[in-house]
Formats: structure tokens, C-alpha cells, sequence
């Protein structure tokens, strides 16, 4: 991934990164799951006109191999003034004004395997780590999370396999 760091590009243009980290749920669900994307904010310090590139791969999903899953696309969001929603857009020149905040999705990679085939610690460990939320975890791992620690709950999740719950 090409990323220029943060404070070079504070330096050359005039913005503020807000944000930038990890993608959640973005890398397809697999045994080996794919790799994340990341989520980059930033806000427009002065007027001027920004020209956007939707991130590759927004139509077209990285797909998963031998039963993995496919990853998430990316995609671009902006935010005109602080107190307005956040809209998609597509890729263009664009007039902003100061104030005017832009996010930039990218994508994942694909999956590698049958996800229920992933190692529960390594599931239990994207949990704890941010990298995947629970509703993935549940849906797309086949594990029960414990309401109170937020962990993979290994007998219920062992139950619920056997059962076909999952």
C-alpha cells in the first residue's frame, strides 16, 4: 500500500488528518483471513477544489479462494461542513470549503479457506484486537461471543457447531 505518513501530508497541503486506522471487517472471512483495509479522515483547512479517486476495486470485490470469503471494496465519503452527514461520492473534482472532511475506504483482501476452519484463538484475538466485530465474528466465523467479555465463548460456540446453530 502506497501511504505517505501523516505529518508529510500536513506539511505539503493544507489539511488535518483526522483519522487513520484499520478497516474492521474489510479483509474476507476465510481460515486465513484477508488482509484489512484502512480508514483515512481528513478535514480541509482552507477553500480549494479537491480532486477524489474512488480506491480500486470498488465495483469488483477481491474474492476468496478455496471457500474464503471476498474482502469489502473501498470507497469515498465526504462531509461538506462539520455538522452535515456523511455522502458517498464518486471519483472528480470537487469545489470544498474549510471545514469540509472527506474519508477514503480502502478495500481488503480476500479470504483464504472455509472460515469456521479458522483457529478460535486467532478469531478470539481479532476480536479483542479491533480487527473484526462481533457481528462477523457470528456470522461469518460461526462462533458464539460472550455478552459480558466480548470473547469467543468456546463451549457455547463448540455446542452450537455441533448443533448446526451456527
Amino acid at each position: 500500500v502506497r501511504n505517505a505518513p501523516i505529518e508529510g501530508l500536513e506539511l505539503k497541503f493544507p489539511l488535518l488528518v483526522e483519522l487513520r486506522e484499520l478497516r474492521p471487517d474489510s479483509g474476507g472471512a476465510g481460515q486465513y483471513r484477508g488482509g484489512l483495509g484502512i480508514i483515512t479522515e481528513f478535514t480541509n483547512l482552507v477553500d480549494g477544489t479537491w480532486s477524489f479517486t474512488v480506491p480500486p476495486r470498488d465495483q469488483c470485490p477481491p474474492w476468496g479462494l478455496f471457500g474464503g470469503g471476498p474482502a469489502q471494496t473501498g470507497r469515498l465519503e465526504l462531509r461538506e461542513k462539520p455538522d452535515a452527514e456523511w455522502e458517498q461520492i464518486e471519483s472528480g473534482r470537487r469545489p470544498v470549503q474549510a471545514g469540509a472532511s472527506a474519508r477514503i475506504y480502502t478495500g481488503g483482501g480476500g479470504g483464504w479457506g472455509d472460515p469456521l476452519r479458522r483457529a478460535i484463538d486467532q478469531i478470539d484475538a481479532d476480536l479483542a484486537d479491533g480487527l473484526i466485530t462481533r457481528a462477523a465474528a457470528e456470522a461469518l466465523y460461526g462462533v458464539v461471543v460472550d455478552d459480558v467479555s466480548g470473547r469467543v465463548d468456546r463451549a457455547a460456540t463448540a455446542l452450537a457447531r455441533a448443533t448446526g446453530t451456527v
